[in-house]
């Protein structure tokens, strides 16, 4: 009988303790998204989603990201990782001038020299 008073006691007054904690409760912290960037934010999904990776990297990067968007800042990474967007062209823009660059004979007498 003791156990059982002890242990719905327990229950009452933990009860009350998440009761007070739920109140005490405080948002995720940063600013709150204002109407206009959540605007950008959906048309940025679409624009993502309909396969237009450059304009929404350039997005992401430009409007979203330098306003603190957690979101923006990882879609900017997400996208680099799977090679999606205008940065793309420069890495295989670059490969290929320095895979192309001069002849087979002036690569290898730059190499002996």
């Amino acid at each position: 009988m003791k156990i059982r008073l002890a242990f719905i006691s327990g229950l009452v007054a933990g009860a009350v303790c998440v009761g007070a904690w739920a109140q005490d409760y405080k948002p995720f912290p940063g600013n709150v998204v204002d109407q206009r960037t959540r605007q950008i934010q959906e048309r940025v999904e679409e624009i993502y989603s309909s396969g237009n990776f450059d304009r929404a990297l350039a997005i992401y990067e430009k409007d979203l990201a330098p306003m603190g968007d957690k979101y923006a800042q990882y879609m900017v990474g997400y996208m680099h990782l799977q090679a999606e967007g205008a940065a793309v062209r420069k890495v295989e823009n670059l490969t290929r001038d320095f895979w192309s660059y001069g002849s087979r004979s002036e690569t290898e007498n730059y190499c002996s020299s």
